[in-house]
């Protein structure tokens, strides 16, 4: 059984029980799952879209475009790699100065 199949289970019992702040917990844990760990969603979209499930597509590209995505490293900028360092100073640069 999965993590999600085990948070519905669990949701159905605190309402049944009504247990609102267990359900609440319950949903909060079953949203982060579906934001947060979105590794299985690919292939069961694909299957999805074989049987032409689409409203299971549309949620689950849903998911996909909500998920938090990566930080993304820092820019690099290429204009000044390959700069080379000033050339030191001549004498006769210097005594200008």
């Amino acid at each position: 059984m999965s993590n999600l199949d085990r948070l519905n289970r669990q949701i159905k019992q605190a309402t049944y029980a009504e247990d609102e702040e267990a359900v609440k917990l319950f949903e909060q844990e079953r949203e982060r799952i579906l934001l947060e760990e979105t590794d299985w969603i690919p292939s069961v979209l694909a299957r999805a879209k074989k049987a032409n499930d689409f409203e299971t597509v549309n949620f689950l590209q849903q998911q996909l475009d909500n998920a938090p995505k990566p930080p993304q490293p820092p820019e690099t900028k290429y204009e000044d790699t390959y700069k080379l360092p000033d050339a030191p100073k001549t004498i006769y640069e210097e005594k200008e100065e």
